[in-house]
């Protein structure tokens, strides 16, 4: 059964897409994001571990996945198991444009996950102090996009 066929039961459809949106989101195909969405795919469907396609795309810093997903709708403070957010996912791999896209996004720089950690506690020490200002907790304004320039994205991203 293709996860495209309309003709199939409801639940095993949904299932489908959404397992086939997982995939895309990890892999980071936005042109493949984009038609699951047509076709009737959950953006925040959720695996076993609670994980949604964002919280994939942001572990493997699929950052164009990332802005794909939250451009969509997607929750950027939707909790997996552990309570995390794809923003302290995103903090793991310190992708600066899956990092401001979640921010920009509204995602909560003061979630914590199960353990008492916050996204910025996650950020490797050697981040530029521009992502750590990104995740720091404070005011509700967004920092200023700092992901602009290419000397900020990481290659293939």
């Amino acid at each position: 059964m293709s996860p495209l066929d309309r003709n199939a039961p409801g639940a095993a459809r949904a299932l489908s897409l959404g397992i086939e949106l997982h995939a895309a989101a990890k892999s980071g195909e936005t042109r493949r994001i984009a038609l699951l969405l047509k076709h009737g795919a959950d953006v925040d469907a959720r695996m076993p571990n609670g994980w949604t396609p964002l919280h994939t795309a942001a572990r493997r810093g699929r950052s164009a996945a990332v802005e794909a997903l939250v451009m969509a709708g997607a929750n950027p403070d939707a909790r997996a198991e552990g309570a995390v957010t794809p923003l302290h996912l995103a903090a793991i791999t310190a992708d600066p444009v899956s990092i401001d896209a979640l921010v920009q996004a509204g995602a909560d720089r003061a979630a914590k996950d199960a353990e008492g950690l916050l996204p910025i506690d996650i950020l490797p020490r050697s981040v530029p102090e521009r992502v750590r200002e990104a995740c720091r907790p404070g005011d509700d304004a967004c920092p200023a996009k700092f992901a602009s320039g290419t000397q900020d994205r990481p290659e293939g991203r």
